[in-house]
C-alpha cells in the first residue's frame, strides 16, 4: 500500500478561542540571590483564589529554578543525573498533583505566578 499525503490545510472554526482566560489570581515573588523561597499551595495559593488552583504559569524576569513537591530549592551547582534536579525556568504547569513548591534565583527577580482554578 503507497503512502498517501494529506494536503488538506488546517480548518479553524470561527467561533473558537484559542486564548487562555485572564487568571484567577496573579502572585508576585521578589526573591533575592540564592535564597529560596519554599511554597504550601493549599495554604498559600487558596488565600489568593478560594481554593487551590488546577493551573500555573511562571513567568520571571530572570532565570529561576523551581523544585516540585519539596523545600528548599538551590541553584544546581554540580551534575545531577538522578532525575531529582530543580527545574530550570519552567511555564505552564498543572498543579493538580503538587502541594508544594520551591523557588530560587542565583541573582535577585522577581517571579509572578499566574494562577487559574478549574
Amino acid at each position: 500500500m503507497a503512502l498517501t499525503t494529506n494536503t488538506n490545510s488546517l480548518q479553524v472554526d470561527n467561533n473558537s478561542n484559542f486564548a487562555l482566560s485572564p487568571p484567577t489570581s496573579v502572585v508576585a515573588y521578589v526573591l533575592a540571590a540564592n535564597v529560596a523561597v519554599d511554597i504550601t499551595l493549599a495554604t498559600d495559593f487558596v488565600d489568593a483564589v478560594g481554593k487551590k488552583p488546577a493551573r500555573a504559569i511562571f513567568s520571571a524576569t530572570k532565570e529561576f529554578y523551581v523544585k516540585w513537591n519539596g523545600a528548599g530549592a538551590t541553584v544546581p551547582s554540580a551534575n545531577i543525573t538522578n532525575g531529582s534536579s530543580e527545574e530550570l525556568n519552567p511555564g505552564v504547569r498543572n498543579l493538580t498533583p503538587i502541594n508544594t513548591l520551591s523557588i530560587v534565583s542565583p541573582v535577585a527577580c522577581v517571579v509572578t505566578i499566574s494562577l487559574f482554578t478549574n
